[in-house]
């Protein structure tokens, strides 16, 4: 038997970064350079930069995301559903299965301030001796922090020519440009806050007013059989990570919904970023459950989500996957790839307009390619089990981030040339192998119409392994 205390007197800060032997200088039998240190280093620096460069969007932030509220009133619906497109768009086919609630809204979360009443502290209370639950804890805080960070990056989207196009056009063209600047000011503030503001200072600021929220929601439940099924049970039993053959059978036809909510289109897109990121690790929480049981599970959700996680997740998730999208973006595939995709403007037969539609096409195509890819090789490498193992992986290509001399991150360019990509690369490798199934799959359904029953190789959700026997792909 595992020998587990819940709620007694583990401190909180054993279930940080600190000490997450996924990122190099936290485990002690590997000595290395400081990971974390480095990118608060880079962090400093970063601040110093958006303070000096954009120091009135810092000041003004309250008075940005005051005034894009007053300039979507009465568009609140149409940029919602603006949202939904593009989020759909972004991330393609690969989500057909999950319904996206992504909704602007002008009144604070309250579900968001109740959550903090609950837990004042914001600290999980439990004591650990089980190694696999400790790695378990480690490995999902990583990718809630990839999560975050995901989130963070959010002009990447809302600077896409697709959005600005239909921005203006639900907006008018001055208005809608003039939003879309405000959008990335507010990002721009709130990523400065991201990195300075202390936990007890993030905590006061969303007692007050949550500026959005995200979750997912097991929505539907389509029985298979006569028999009667205890549908909240089963639906508490998934939150908890418990997965059965009762559950398995009965979640052939549940539905997931990733719901958003959030103040203006700008938050809308980091929330719901955030909401597709979550489908991953709410996978791995039931791949512990189904591993290790269901108060396994339980402990390393109570361990991966207080509040004061998510303020640290903000701190380090954009630098963090940063670095690996380089990484990932470094792959020669995927270089041939994108510059196919980019060769589709160079067509020297196009007229001015024709050259300058394709040069959008391809900016849109690129950054879908890319969020497409980042979304799957995430989704594979939450599959390595144990846990431990892709801690190892993450500390091996982390560890090359480091400049051994400076003690500080590499640069973009020193980044794409890592010198060991033994690990990684067979991953994205097979990943592109996979969009490709997805492509012809697609084309297919296009042509003939979508099977009953597909092969479980040919795609239509099904290329993201482990994401459709949860019913969340």
């Amino acid at each position: 038997m595992r020998n587990i205390n819940n709620f007694n007197t583990f401190s909180v800060n054993e279930a940080t970064l600190r000490g997450n032997t996924g990122l190099p200088g936290e485990d002690q039998g590997k000595p290395s350079d400081s990971f974390i240190d480095a990118v608060i280093s880079a962090n400093r620096e970063e601040a110093d930069r958006i303070q000096r460069e954009h120091g009135q969007d810092v000041f003004n932030l309250m008075g940005n995301a005051m005034q894009a509220m007053r300039m979507q009133t009465g568009k609140e619906k149409e940029l919602s559903d603006l949202a939904v497109e593009i989020i759909s768009e972004v991330y393609g086919s690969f989500i057909d299965d999950v319904v996206l609630d992504l909704k602007i809204t002008t009144r604070p979360q309250q579900d968001m301030k109740e959550k903090m009443k609950e837990c004042p502290e914001c600290e999980a209370k439990v004591k650990l001796k089980d190694q696999e639950i400790i790695d378990e804890i480690n490995k999902r805080k990583i990718f809630r922090t990839i999560q975050q960070g995901k989130g963070l990056n959010v002009k990447e989207i809302i600077n896409l020519p697709k959005v600005a196009k239909r921005l203006k056009q639900i907006l008018g063209d001055e208005k809608g440009e003039e939003y879309r600047i405000l959008a990335n000011k507010i990002a721009t503030g709130a990523h400065f806050f991201d990195l300075t503001l202390t936990p007890d200072q993030k905590k006061s600021m969303f007692r007050q007013a949550p500026p959005g929220a995200c979750d997912i929601q097991i929505t539907k439940y389509k029985p298979e059989s006569n028999d009667e099924l205890d549908v909240n049970k089963i639906l508490k039993d998934l939150e908890q990570g418990k997965i059965d053959d009762e559950i398995d059978e009965a979640m052939e036809g549940a539905e997931s919904t990733v719901v958003a909510r959030a103040t203006d289109f700008g938050l809308l897109i980091h929330e719901s970023v955030k909401g597709i990121y979550k489908l991953i690790t709410q996978v791995l929480l039931m791949g512990v459950g189904d591993d290790l049981g269901t108060e396994a599970a339980e402990i390393v959700k109570d361990n991966t989500e207080t509040f004061f996680d998510e303020i640290e997740e903000q701190a380090i998730g954009k630098t963090l996957q940063k670095i690996l999208g380089i990484i990932i973006n470094s792959n020669a595939r995927v270089g041939e790839i994108l510059f196919n995709i980019n060769s589709a403007a160079d067509d020297r037969s196009l007229t001015p307009e024709q050259r300058a539609a394709a040069e959008d096409n391809a900016v849109n195509n690129s950054a879908y390619f890319i969020e497409q890819l980042h979304f799957l090789v995430y989704g594979k490498l939450a599959t390595i089990k144990p846990a431990r193992e892709c801690l190892e992986f993450f500390h091996s290509i982390l560890e090359q981030s480091i400049d051994p001399e400076t003690k500080r991150l590499k640069s973009r360019e020193q980044l794409m040339r890592i010198q060991d990509r033994s690990k990684i690369d067979p991953i994205i490798n097979q990943t592109l192998d996979d969009m490709d199934a997805e492509k012809e799959y697609q084309d297919y359904i296009k042509k003939y119409g979508k099977p009953k029953k597909p092969d479980g190789n040919q795609g239509g959700g099904s290329s993201m392994p482990g994401f459709d026997a949860f019913g969340l792909n």
